[in-house]
């Protein structure tokens, strides 16, 4: 199947991200959310095929900084402080 062509860059935009790695696609997410009538605009220069900046070529994974457990356990649904205390 072809890929789709890219879209056709708006003539007016309030927030223009260039890159669509994670940052990039934070930064817009995180500006659609705050206003949500302000145009966000995400531009990178990948082929459409590699869409994600560099966050196309690591999976899905990344890496952040974290003070252990207190931190982390937010963001995990299936595990408790117990459980995932354990060695």
């Amino acid at each position: 199947m072809p890929l789709p062509l890219p879209l056709p860059l708006p003539q007016k935009t309030d927030i223009l991200v260039i890159g669509s790695g994670n940052a990039g696609l934070s930064a817009a997410l995180s500006a659609a959310q705050t206003i949500p009538t302000l145009r966000v605009t995400v531009i990178d220069k990948s082929p459409i095929s590699w869409a994600g900046g560099n966050s196309y070529f690591t999976a899905g994974a990344f890496r952040t900084v974290h003070n252990g457990l207190h931190d982390l356990l937010p963001l995990v649904n299936n595990t408790d402080a117990t459980q995932a205390s354990r060695n």
